[in-house]
């Protein structure tokens, strides 16, 4: 079976949380996001603190893969 290339950011608008069944293979291992406003009055703004989040996401993840505490939780 071929597998497409995995997807590491899932932005779903108008508050729909079902996906199809060939996107849970793809995403199984990637942040899915879901947007109340649709998709006309989606922004800059809600993009920009969306890729903050998938930052902050994928650091972690990073992190947590090799062993190692998060830089920005160390006391």
């Amino acid at each position: 079976m071929l597998v497409p290339h995995p997807v590491d950011l899932l932005i779903r608008t108008s508050n729909e949380y079902r996906l199809s069944n060939f996107m849970l293979l793809q995403v199984r291992y990637g942040l899915i996001e879901i947007e109340k406003n649709f998709w006309p009055a989606f922004n800059l703004l809600m993009l920009a603190r969306i890729l903050l989040k998938y930052n902050y996401f994928y650091n972690e993840i990073k992190y947590r893969k090799i062993g190692l505490p998060h830089p920005e939780k160390q006391e």
